[in-house]
């Protein structure tokens, strides 16, 4: 029986964080079904729960409260995990303990673990894996998001150039990061565009259901449902102009201007939640693919301009180009938008939604993924032991989240 790592984000109160995570994990289950196949308990820094500092309210409290149970919950009932943990920033030790475990194959991604803006020039994240780990490297549909080669300084370069030729099959989320994994010398045979793991869900809608109920909130009237970030100065503006409209407005984080605020929804309930919605407007990719998985129409904003690649290349961007909406569903500038331009994008979204070309791309990109899958399961075994033994380095265990 082989041992399978996944190597990936989880630990985030972000909805499409775990729905990445448990969609990967499922769809490895599937291809290995006589292996054993779990999380790598690794996380790159501790996460502390905190509530919205940016509307504290007793009600607000409450729903933050709400939401860290519904994640933790999450975690611990959808995501198997190694049992020694380790949580850190430092590369060396990351790489010690991934030796340790000893793993047949290791899968990282989804997500954007590969980026690095976090991190200082003389240092890189986990995620770009030592060519000397012994087992099967995979990069599964992994992204850098917004970094590029003219980031990298000359330690990070050589570190990344040797990691990518450390790995048997390199699947990338978006344009923006096949480009970097060219550049850096991945082999064009190993190297492939590979789609985001949640295109393999298929949406269970009793949780949503269930909490519509529960929070007295009915689609009956036209909904608008916002994702914005104190960023969108325009947010409380656009939020009347449909009121005036006659919409109700639906908010995803705390808002003074929503007449609903859903931010204590859990990743399962969030995955149904966008399908009875007229409008989404968004700055999440999650928020747009999952939109696009319940048939709603959307309007992605980025936040800023670091979101994008000196190239112009996003995430949103290449998701989007994948059913042919970049160009009408895709706003890159939000701080020079108006109100009537969003309003305008908004219903231009809605005039152009094609429900039949978007079943297509999703039923596509979904047998595209379980392929490359394929081509993980159909890896050969791993080299046998070159060296003896290896120093055990000292680990965090116990739970996690």
């Amino acid at each position: 029986m082989r041992r399978i790592g996944l190597l990936t984000y989880y630990w985030t109160e972000n909805p499409g964080t775990v729905m990445q995570a448990v969609c990967t994990y499922r769809a490895l289950r599937k291809q290995f079904p006589e292996d054993h196949v779990e999380l790598v308990n690794y996380r790159s820094w501790r996460y502390w729960w905190r509530p919205n500092l940016s509307c504290i309210t007793p009600a607000q409290w409450g729903r933050d409260t709400v939401r860290m149970l519904k994640y933790r919950k999450a975690r611990k009932t959808l995501l198997p995990f190694g049992r020694q943990s380790l949580v850190t920033t430092d590369y060396e030790r990351s790489q010690a303990f991934l030796r340790e475990q000893d793993y047949d194959v290791l899968v990282v991604g989804s997500d954007t673990l590969l980026e690095l803006h976090r991190f200082g020039p003389e240092t890189v994240t986990a995620f770009w894996l030592a060519p000397d780990i012994r087992a099967r490297k995979v990069m599964c549909a992994a992204s850098a998001r917004s970094t590029s080669l003219g980031d990298l300084s000359e330690f990070q370069r050589k570190t990344l150039e040797a990691s990518v030729q450390g790995f048997d099959l390199l699947g990338v989320r978006d344009p923006a990061t096949y480009e970097l994994i060219r550049g850096l010398g991945g082999p064009p045979d190993k190297i492939e565009m590979v789609p985001d793991p949640t295109f393999t869900y298929d949406i269970d809608y009793g949780p949503a259901k269930a909490y519509l109920r529960k929070k007295h909130l009915s689609f009956e009237r036209p909904t608008v449902i916002l994702h914005m970030t104190r960023q969108f100065t325009w947010a409380a503006d656009l939020a009347d102009a449909y009121r005036a409209r006659g919409y109700q407005v639906v908010s995803l984080r705390p808002a003074r201007y929503a007449d609903y605020i859903c931010n204590d929804v859990s990743p399962l309930e969030w995955a149904g939640l966008f399908r009875d919605a007229k409008l989404v407007i968004t700055h999440r990719f999650h928020d747009t693919l999952f939109c696009l998985k319940n048939l709603t129409p959307l309007l992605t904003v980025l936040p800023r301009a670091s979101y994008e690649t000196a190239g112009g290349h996003s995430k949103y961007d290449g998701l989007l180009k994948m059913f042919g909406m970049s160009e009408t569903h895709l706003i890159r500038d939000h701080s020079g938008a108006t109100v009537k331009q969003i309003l305008d994008a908004g219903e231009r979204s809605m005039e152009t939604h094609n429900p039949q070309v978007i079943r297509r791309g999703l039923s596509q990109y979904q047998d595209q993924y379980e392929g490359f899958l394929h081509k993980v399961a159909a890896l050969p075994t791993r080299e046998p032991v070159k060296a003896a033994g290896m120093q055990p380095i000292r680990t965090e265990t116990g739970t996690h989240g």
